[in-house]
């Protein structure tokens, strides 16, 4: 038993990302992994857990008896079931998933040197604004290897200090959210039938790959004396922000890139990065996101369909990204930008100046990285779980989105007190409303509060027209 546990401050001084084939306990993965694919029809859902299981003891060692989890499994098999069952008869024409699509799976993690050359990923650091390409099948042999949890990164989230977790595991339990981790799950083994499917093409076609361009924001414009014209605003009531294919998607981000997205997370960031697993790559190689600082992933195919959201959430089935350039690359752009937390305690701080500027340069971020697009399709960024007062959150996206000179396409989510904000930003316009003004009055609107609420729209209407 090896139990090599490279702890994240360690990780956090290296430069170039250090992969399973390069670990001491490699052989000991190799064993493990050879004869599935030397006799693939002797594999079971018991086999694969198995396995995964002797893996992270080797890496980690045994956990404690209290600290044990009988169902921690459970989803993963019951996922396998359904797939192999169901869905991979229906849109594959074939009830071989367990024999095929999982040999394919430990072949990436056995091939992966032939696709992830040592010192080939470079971590995109904190304070630096860099771009890295990956080929999509460099991304599969990553996604294989977090699989089968072969990383040397534990994924308890307490530990997470420049990195967010990279192994599968904890998506694999029953607990504590079973329905949409079980939904994630089928997303996942989608996504493998998928590569598996399209390997050939992959294989031969070198100029397939995943972007992801880290953002540091630099100068910081001065917002107060901005003479920038307000930007145009469409608010769509129906739809959702992947739906504007022209437009730069907002992923409402935790600072660490994906947040519980391979884990129990089931809203907006963690949805997008299932559809699309290989957003989730940048979990390996991305640090902590600072104040000023945004992730830009350009090219990450959505390879399946869901229904319902957080606990609701389930898979709808296999679904064909035709949004491709000439290469065959997905011409999807997701920018990442994580918001302020808040909660009854603070609400009110929201509307200080230190955190609408914190907000506004943090936006700004997101909303410049992209060189190739015009518009930006978000909504009520940081406005769910993290108590953001959704009137001022649209209006500091409207200033953000104005000094990066794009238009902005919101999405209200049946919000109905921001279904107005394209009335309000129009009426600013004609009255000549800079940047500038705008920021100025946000800055005196906290003066109207009242019961420990804040009329945003109503204030700003006082304020300037």
């Amino acid at each position: 038993m090896s139990q090599i546990i490279v702890t994240q401050d360690h990780e956090a001084t290296l430069e170039h990302v250090q992969f399973p084939y390069e670990y001491s306990s490699w052989p000991f993965i190799q064993s493990k992994l050879q004869p599935m694919v030397q006799d693939p029809k002797s594999i079971t859902k018991q086999l694969v857990i198995d396995i995964i299981e002797s893996i992270k003891v080797n890496h980690f060692g045994k956990p404690k008896k209290e600290d044990e989890n009988p169902d921690k499994y459970l989803v993963l098999y019951q996922a396998m079931e359904l797939f192999e069952e169901q869905y991979y008869p229906d849109d594959y024409n074939s009830d071989d998933f367990l024999s095929t699509v999982i040999p394919f799976i430990a072949h990436l993690v056995l091939k992966s040197e032939d696709y992830l050359p040592k010192q080939s990923i470079q971590y995109l650091k904190k304070g630096e604004s860099k771009t890295l390409t990956i080929s999509k099948l460099g991304a599969a042999c990553i996604l294989a290897n977090s699989f089968f949890c072969t990383w040397y990164r534990l994924s308890y989230d307490p530990l997470w200090k420049y990195f967010p977790s990279i192994n599968y595991d904890e998506m694999y339990g029953k607990f504590p959210n079973f329905r949409p981790q079980f939904a994630k799950t089928m997303m996942l083994l989608n996504y493998f039938a998928r590569v598996h499917k399209s390997f050939a093409d992959y294989s031969s076609n070198p100029n397939l790959g995943i972007s992801f361009t880290r953002h540091y924001l630099t100068p910081i414009p001065s917002f107060e004396y901005s003479d920038l014209p307000l930007c145009d605003v469409h608010v769509n009531s129906q739809g959702s922000i992947a739906d504007s294919h022209d437009a730069v998607q907002i992923d409402f981000a935790n600072k660490f890139i994906g947040g519980a997205s391979i884990s129990f997370g089931c809203v907006q960031e963690e949805i997008e990065f299932s559809l699309c697993p290989e957003m989730n790559i940048a979990r390996l190689f991305c640090h902590v996101m600072g104040d000023r600082e945004s992730i830009l992933i350009t090219g990450a195919e959505q390879y399946s369909k869901h229904k319902g959201y957080a606990f609701s959430l389930d898979y709808a089935g296999n679904f064909i990204d035709l949004n491709k350039d000439s290469n065959g690359n997905s011409l999807k752009q997701t920018s990442a930008i994580d918001a302020l937390i808040f909660n009854k305690l603070n609400f009110l701080s929201q509307w200080e100046k230190e955190t609408i500027d914190r907000e506004i340069i943090k936006s700004l971020s997101g909303f410049s990285s992209s060189k190739t697009m015009d518009k930006i399709s978000t909504g009520n960024w940081g406005c769910g779980a993290f108590l953001g007062d959704v009137e001022l959150k649209a209006i500091i996206q409207v200033i953000s989105a104005s000094l990066a000179q794009k238009s902005l396409v919101y999405y209200s989510f049946q919000r109905k007190e921001v279904e107005v904000l394209a009335p309000l930003v129009e009426d600013l316009n004609k009255q000549g409303i800079t940047v500038g003004a705008l920021y100025q009055s946000l800055l005196k609107v906290k003066q109207f509060a009242s019961n420990n609420q804040v009329a945003t729209f109503t204030a700003l209407r006082k304020l300037l027209l």
